[in-house]
């Protein structure tokens, strides 16, 4: 075979084997991505929170507005000043996580959450059942609460009621001792809360609960707190009334 032959075939062989090893890492890494779709999740362009402002804005005063009206219908109102105390807000925008186990729909996202805790009295089963009958009738689905006050309220709580085999506190049964509701969803709003009262000691899922939950522990690129001391709430608000309630609205303001 002239050596001009050689070489052009030589030249071939080359491109096509570059050409199968390029093919082939491209097939690997989108099947460690999850497919095709969660490939090109890769390619889309961060966005700039500092741009999102209106976005923003405008997810924190609906959730405040939820809020305000749920409160209002039940009678948690928040305390009069400092009131502005007990309410913290959470701001985070994260990456989508696209490999072969976990397959997010979104390359990035941005998500609020704004918290309120409050101080209450009077019969608890009975805002217990209030919020759950206020949530159904605003439209919320989901949620539980029904099932906190009738396996573990009418259960356990109150004198002469027996102790669970794993109480999560010494003596009396508290209503920090009930499971938190799972969350109620309206639309792309997901809405949680958690209790204690006066005796409580324990206030850690109270302090986590005023933290973004839908990142599912990504690496945020924004992450802005204005978070409340719930210690210091706790011993405000329970020093006029027996029970202590957080409520938390979490919403995402931007999904690309």
């Amino acid at each position: 075979m002239p050596l001009q032959k050689q070489t052009r075939f030589a030249l071939v062989a080359v491109v096509v084997v570059l050409a199968a090893i390029g093919a082939a890492y491209i097939l690997f890494a989108v099947g460690l991505s999850g497919g095709p779709s969660q490939f090109l999740m890769r390619f889309k362009r961060r966005p700039d929170p500092a741009k999102l402002g209106p976005e923003r804005t405008a997810a924190q005063r609906d959730a405040r507005r939820v809020l305000d009206q749920l409160g209002a219908s039940v009678g948690l109102t928040p305390a009069p000043p400092p009131a502005h105390a007990w309410e913290a807000l959470h701001d985070q925008c994260y990456e989508g996580q696209h490999n072969f186990e976990v397959k997010d729909s979104y390359a990035y996202r941005c998500s609020l959450r704004v918290t309120r805790y409050y101080g209450t009295g009077g019969d608890f089963r009975q805002l217990l059942v209030n919020l759950d009958h206020a949530l159904g009738s605003q439209g919320w689905k989901g949620g539980d609460l029904q099932s906190v006050v009738s396996d573990y309220y009418d259960r356990y709580y109150g004198p002469g009621k027996p102790k669970p085999a794993n109480p999560l506190s010494r003596g009396t049964y508290l209503v920090s001792d009930l499971p938190s509701p799972i969350p109620y969803r309206k639309g792309a709003l997901e809405l949680s809360m958690g209790y204690a009262e006066r005796p409580t000691t324990d206030l850690l899922s109270l302090e986590l609960l005023q933290q973004v939950g839908h990142s599912g522990g990504a690496t945020p690129f924004f992450d802005r707190r204005q978070l409340v001391d719930v210690a210091a709430a706790f011993r405000s608000l329970t020093a006029d009334h027996p029970y202590f309630v957080a409520i938390a609205l979490e919403t995402d303001y931007f999904v690309k």
